[in-house]
């Protein structure tokens, strides 16, 4: 549902920036919740690049995953709380993202800087994605004990490599975040 509501959103505000190039100007309007061109700018960028994709991916993959290996994730309990972090993390963001304190579209380049809950907040759906790739290999772990010597379903092994990937690579983006962009 929220992946849903940020893609939306991203659209709204898409539709407003295209208006803007067009010489529509409908930002006064749109004030207090949306002061300017790049407040709104930013609004899309991060709805749509960041908060869309990753919590669909998160809630998409994982139902691959357990519809390949036909059997549930290893934990509940880590699912919910995983997706209360990034929640969290998401209204931590939009508070400074809403209140034109972090109008860096969509961004983590150092010579741009948002208010720093917007920093942390994104951190921490980040932070999430990776607790999603511990449930999903520790669900692959508990099906290869009861599987041991089957071969592993294509989509279960593109989830993994997806997510294992990710993490990988989101490890930078950790430590930009942590070392040059909060302090």
């Amino acid at each position: 549902m929220i992946a849903l509501v940020a893609l939306f959103v991203g659209i709204v505000t898409g539709l407003f920036q295209a208006l803007s190039h067009a010489g529509v100007n409908l930002y006064p309007q749109l004030t207090p919740v949306v002061a300017s061109y790049y407040q709104g700018l930013t609004v899309h960028g991060v709805m749509n690049a960041l908060i869309w994709t990753t919590f669909f991916i998160c809630g998409f993959l994982p139902f691959v995953m357990i519809r390949a290996l036909a059997m549930p994730l290893a934990s509940c309990r880590l699912a919910w709380g995983t997706y209360g972090l990034m929640t969290g993390g998401l209204v931590l963001a939009a508070i400074p993202l809403l209140g034109n304190a972090a109008t860096v579209m969509f961004t983590f380049y150092p010579p741009l800087q948002a208010h720093w809950a917007f920093y942390v907040g994104l951190t921490l759906v980040v932070a999430g994605t990776w607790l999603v790739t511990l449930n999903l290999v520790w669900t692959y772990r508990t099906w290869r004990v009861q599987h041991s010597g089957e071969r592993t379903p294509l989509a279960a092994f593109m989830t993994l490599v997806t997510f294992v990937m990710w993490t990988i690579a989101s490890l930078g983006l950790a430590a930009e975040m942590l070392c040059m962009l909060i302090p």
